[in-house]
């Protein structure tokens, strides 16, 4: 790196050399999320060097509080019926920060999936099975079952997370703890409901991958964000910040794989249609509303909270 910021991370890559390594491998496992088994004075000089890191991804994120975007989707799951699915279509992505998402993939016009979510809620209505369906649950009450029933490893207000847009919290107990400062990047953790959201961020405060671990520190979902482009700000001066123009998301040891890929995102702000369930199934009119919170939940595994997932 030429920056500044890359020849901070270059600068003090040694110091963390005693949990540097490969982003898969981890540094550690246990409930207390993984150990860092390093003097004070080194993991000072870590700290220092991913600290600017950690604020430059926040400043980037913080500009990015309202995302729409066109583009294309490729998405693999198992529906309710275990049956495995594998598609394509075109994509509406749409999000307020930090708790509104929406994605409706489409062919021709004619949507195909909806999968959204507002502050209390998440739901997918699926528009190609027949009888076509719309599932929805509490986000408070999720579970792998459930999620199961409708694809999703986990509630779809965690895939702005996984799409890189979620602030990371100040180093300090209970907040993001530091795994590694590497010559090219710096890996960060922070706690979730089912253990550990891991971040690799390059120089710049990028997110490259995150993923979801365990109490054990088992991959649960990974996100792999490629292809770094501006955001149009309409309104808004300054410099452009930049989104993951590729998102590719994969649960090891599922069939379940989705492939999102931007095209010209901007801030136009979302019809609140978009995340209004209610509002949703009338206009797309699913032959059935089923509430996961009040149905008999689907056998099998799932990602758990706090648990060793499938």
């Amino acid at each position: 790196m030429t920056n500044r910021r890359g020849k901070r991370l270059t600068r003090w890559a040694t110091a963390g050399a005693a949990c540097a390594g490969m982003f898969v491998s981890g540094c550690g496992k246990g409930g207390d999320g993984p150990a860092v088994e390093i003097d004070s004075n080194g993991m000072a000089a870590m700290l220092e060097a991913a600290e600017p890191v950690r604020i430059a991804h926040n400043a980037r994120v913080e500009r990015l509080g309202v995302l729409w975007s066109r583009g294309i989707v490729a998405f693999r799951y198992r529906d309710a019926e275990g049956k495995l699915r594998d598609d394509q279509g075109n994509a509406n992505v749409q999000l307020i920060l930090p708790d509104r998402f929406a994605m409706r993939i489409h062919k021709v016009g004619e949507t195909l999936l909806w999968i959204g979510c507002d502050a209390e809620r998440y739901w997918m209505i699926d528009l190609l099975t027949e009888p076509s369906r719309a599932y929805v649950g509490r986000h408070d009450d999720f579970t792998g079952e459930k999620g199961e029933r409708v694809g999703l490893p986990v509630p779809p207000r965690e895939l702005s997370r996984l799409m890189g847009l979620e602030e990371l919290p100040p180093f300090e107990a209970g907040g993001a703890r530091l795994r590694s400062v590497t010559e090219r990047a710096v890996v960060i953790d922070v706690p979730s409901r089912w253990g550990w959201w891991v971040y690799r961020l390059d120089g710049e405060g990028r997110a490259e991958a995150i993923q979801l671990r365990n109490l054990e520190d088992r991959v649960l979902l990974e996100a792999t964000l490629e292809n770094y482009t501006p955001v149009e700000l309409r309104g808004v001066g300054g410099a452009r910040p930049h989104t993951a123009g590729r998102v590719r998301l994969t649960a090891p040891g599922t069939d379940w794989r989705i492939t999102v890929e931007l095209d010209v995102p901007n801030n136009r702000l979302p019809n609140d249609e978009a995340f209004d369930f209610d509002e949703l199934v009338d206009i797309l009119g699913p032959d059935e509303v089923i509430d996961l919170d009040l149905a008999e939940p689907s056998t099998g595994g799932g990602i758990e909270p706090g648990g060793a997932g499938s």
